[in-house]
């Protein structure tokens, strides 16, 4: 599998076109797009090419270059018989008609049973939905009613989001240059899930944080707004780069309390240096990001970075770096925007067994309810990204 280089004297997008069920999703068309304009000839080429896609997998794993010629000829020939439907005589209708139709790849759908049982496949038919537009309203500079207040006088039509306090939801998605208070820094573009996170840390005012693998730095954002300014946020992350595209918008937004640092690879003397010393950590661990398909759909067909099966010992690794600098009676939120357990409950769990001196410490008031002590998000019942987070507590000695 992969996309359509390397493979020689690939048939016209007609002639996949012919091979594919008639409904293709945005990610299927554009990749047959790519092959436009190469030569019809020869049909028996079909299968292979369509086995190389990024989609066989969802597709049934066209291997059988016989159904797809028969369809090409079909189609060439005028013949009644539709070429969508003499394709699926040649495919496992059970692959073809329900992963196809949920636009699920095969190696995922496992994991979704495991994680919703009989509900997967309401759960994977919303991370179809096209997702909504949602803003963070930067507390340093306004308050929601002011912002939703200067939307509104802009003609743009927004309400509050149902679940987050910081969030403002549009009613329609629109080009980020013409919101008022994005260039101002009042607002930022942040999923309600996301939003959500950086309230679960609780970080207040005076205390030390840090935002383990911060990125580009929104949820460190958020976080700052939450101490006001006061005390230290330490942004942290392997990729230098990603942090350091992180300050303009710290200075946009006003904040001042952020400092940096580039985690090394290997062993790490500042980390060494600062072992307990903080009130709050968030690990925001690199996962399968599943729970946000619905804003790049193709990743879920095209599968760049580490696959899930070495994400996991990743994961468990960063989990157990970060927790180090945990103090005594200090909080630890691993989180994820995935939906499957392997990354999400049965890490912790792990995590918890393996390290005594820590306990799962769900909040006692929040805005989302926690199940078994996990947070759960996902966008059949929440309307936001998928997200899973687990808040733990360094017990004092």
């Amino acid at each position: 599998r992969g996309d359509s280089r390397g493979i020689e004297d690939q048939p016209s997008r007609l002639a996949l076109r012919t091979a594919f069920p008639s409904r293709l999703s945005a990610a299927e068309s554009a990749w047959l797009r790519r092959l436009e304009g190469v030569p019809l000839e020869p049909p028996e080429l079909i299968g292979p090419v369509l086995t190389a896609s990024p989609f066989a997998d969802a597709r049934g794993t066209a291997a059988d270059a016989s159904a797809a010629a028969a369809a090409a000829a079909a189609a060439k020939s005028n013949s009644a018989i539709s070429p969508a439907r003499a394709f699926r005589r040649g495919q496992p209708p059970s692959r073809m008609d329900s992963l196809s139709r949920l636009e699920c790849p095969a190696w995922a759908w496992p994991h979704f049973e495991d994680a919703f049982g009989d509900g997967a496949i309401e759960q994977v038919s919303a991370l179809r939905d096209p997702a909504p537009l949602d803003l963070r309203v930067n507390t340093l500079k306004t308050d929601v009613a002011s912002a939703l207040a200067r939307l509104h006088n802009a003609g743009i039509d927004a309400t509050r989001t149902p679940l987050s306090p910081e969030g403002v939801r549009l009613a329609r998605r629109l080009p980020l240059h013409t919101l008022p208070g994005l260039r101002e820094g009042e607002v930022e573009v942040q999923d309600e899930g996301s939003q959500l996170l950086a309230l679960l840390v609780g970080a207040a005012a005076g205390e030390t944080v840090a935002d383990f693998c911060a990125g580009g730095g929104g949820k460190t954002l958020a976080m700052a707004a939450h101490m006001r300014n006061k005390g230290r946020l330490v942004a942290m992350d392997i990729d230098g780069g990603r942090l350091d595209r992180g300050s303009a918008r710290y200075i946009k937004a006003g904040v001042t309390n952020v400092q940096r640092h580039e985690i090394s690879a290997g062993s790490d003397s500042w980390l060494k240096r600062r072992k307990r010393s903080f009130d709050r950590v968030l690990v925001d661990a690199p996962c399968s990001g599943v729970g946000a398909w619905r804003r790049n759909p193709d990743a879920r067909w095209l599968r760049r970075g580490p696959q899930l099966e070495e994400l996991l010992p990743i994961q468990a690794q960063v989990l157990e770096r970060a927790a180090r600098l945990v103090r005594p009676g200090g909080r630890l939120v691993y989180s994820t925007c995935s939906l499957f357990p392997s990354e999400n409950e049965r890490q912790v769990l792990a995590f918890l067994d393996a390290d005594r001196e820590f306990k799962l410490d769900p909040p006692a008031d929040f805005p989302v309810p926690l199940s078994d002590g996990f947070l759960r998000l996902t966008p059949a019942r929440h309307g936001c990204d998928g997200f899973f987070a687990a808040v733990m507590t360094r017990v004092e000695q």
